[in-house]
């Protein structure tokens, strides 16, 4: 498990450089190979790259965290690992699509590139929070990755089904991100999610004093 998780971590750190360049090589060779100017390619390259470094950064300090935790497993490690894959994957695609939307509006004026890009960002997101809610479903009680407040992490039995509600609910908001990416494709659908991200956080936030009230009432019986 030790030896699978290093070699998840040198693999990431190989597939991140390997699409830093692949950035490279779309953002200033693909639009002059077209013979079209897109602008600010600089710019646009150093935010693409610095986001897929910061979350390789942000990774390798949870990483160094979770194993710090006493109640850290290695297989939460690996989960991690998935969870890393998924965000870099999120903004890999975003940024490939991006990319495509410029030169498709450059070469075709009646192209809406904001639009598609709101309906793949969308879809995109809703693979995330389906990641999400795989491994909520599954993580064991820690101090870094699952839904964390003071009642989880005072009892096993809260974290556990707390979690388990958590994955079905990030289900369901993924679910809710596809349908709106085909029938609300427009700048309205993300204060929709943030809204339902809110209601998430609200319900498992009262589940988990409930379900913890209860735990102790049980234990002065």
């Amino acid at each position: 498990m030790i030896n699978t998780c290093k070699k998840l971590k040198s693999l990431r750190l190989i597939v991140v450089l390997l699409i830093v360049l692949v950035n490279a090589f779309v953002t200033f060779a693909i639009p002059k190979i077209l013979g079209i100017s897109l602008g600010d390619d600089l710019i646009r390259f150093i935010g693409a790259s610095i986001g897929l470094l910061i979350a390789l950064i942000i990774f390798e300090l949870a990483d160094y965290i979770i194993k710090s935790d006493p109640k850290s497993k290695e297989k939460d490690r690996l989960i991690m690992m998935g969870i890393t894959y998924l965000i870099i994957a999120y903004v890999t695609i975003l940024s490939a699509y991006y990319e495509y939307g410029l030169i498709r509006l450059k070469m075709d004026s009646a192209y809406n590139a904001s639009l598609n890009l709101i309906s793949v960002s969308l879809i995109v997101i809703a693979i995330l929070f389906m990641g999400i809610s795989i491994a909520c479903a599954r993580l064991k009680q820690n101090t870094v990755w699952g839904y964390r407040n003071s009642y989880t992490l005072k009892s096993k039995d809260t974290w556990n089904k707390v979690n388990k509600l958590a994955s079905v609910l990030s289900f369901i908001v993924a679910a809710v991100l596809i349908v709106m990416s085909i029938v609300m494709a427009n700048i309205y659908a993300y204060p929709v999610f943030l809204a339902m991200i809110l209601i998430e956080i609200l319900i498992c936030n009262a589940y988990s004093a409930r379900v913890y009230k209860e735990e102790m009432q049980k234990k002065r019986v």
